[in-house]
């Protein structure tokens, strides 16, 4: 199961837990607290996507050596 989640986005697994019940709580730095009405607590870690440097260097039309 846990290789099912690995490339998940974590808002696919956020508005999954909000879909079970779940409700955010609060936040403190990239951590994001979400609570269920029975107790349940989740810690989702989010950062924003950010594109890799190999990336970068196509778009501006740099070449990177393998």
């Amino acid at each position: 199961m846990i290789n099912d989640l690995k490339n998940t986005p974590v808002r696919d697994l956020i508005h999954a837990l909000e879909q079970d019940g779940f409700e955010y709580r609060r936040r403190k730095g990239s951590q994001r607290v979400y609570r269920h009405a029975d107790g349940r607590r989740v810690v989702l870690h989010y950062h924003h996507a950010k594109e890799s440097p190999q990336l970068a260097a196509e778009r501006n039309g740099e070449a990177i050596a393998p």
